[in-house]
Parts: C-alpha cells; sequence; structure tokens
C-alpha cells in the first residue's frame, strides 16, 4: 500500500514530479515507482487523464483508467452508444 499526506496546494507544488505533470499524475507516477515489482495499475476517473496515463506508459507502467460511465454496463453507455 502506497500513503502519501497531501500538504495543500502550496505544499504540494514541491513535490517531485507535480511541477511537470500537476499533482493527481505525479503523485500517481510515485506511487507506481514505489513499487518495483508493480506492472500496471487500475484505476477510476481521478486518474484518468491523458497525462496520467502516458507518464505512466512511458515509465513501462500498464494502466485501466476509465470514468464509472464509460463502463459497458451502464446506462450512459447505452444511451450514447452507436452499437
Amino acid at each position: 500500500m502506497y500513503l502519501e499526506t497531501q500538504r495543500g496546494k502550496e505544499g504540494m507544488k514541491t513535490k517531485r514530479l507535480n511541477a511537470e505533470m500537476g499533482t493527481t499524475a505525479g503523485c500517481t507516477v510515485r506511487a507506481m515507482e514505489s513499487f518495483p515489482e508493480a506492472t500496471g495499475i487500475k484505476g477510476d476517473a481521478w486518474f484518468g487523464s491523458v497525462l496520467c496515463a502516458s507518464e505512466l506508459a512511458v515509465r513501462g507502467f500498464q494502466a485501466v483508467l476509465r470514468k464509472p460511465w464509460a463502463l459497458p454496463e451502464s446506462n450512459h453507455f447505452k444511451r450514447y452508444s452507436t452499437q
């Protein structure tokens, strides 16, 4: 388990990677890097930015990151699906 204490907007600016990619992506990448045996992550929309996914990918991690409404069994998917 990885736990990182959040220190507010100003306090988080000095954390490694946050200036380059933002706080959520930075925290996610730091979490994955803290587990050398890890190969990937599953997460919801909180982790699902394109930047976060691409930063994980360039570091060799696999990621499944999606919004709950994007799940095939949800009503939203059925309403807007072209299938």
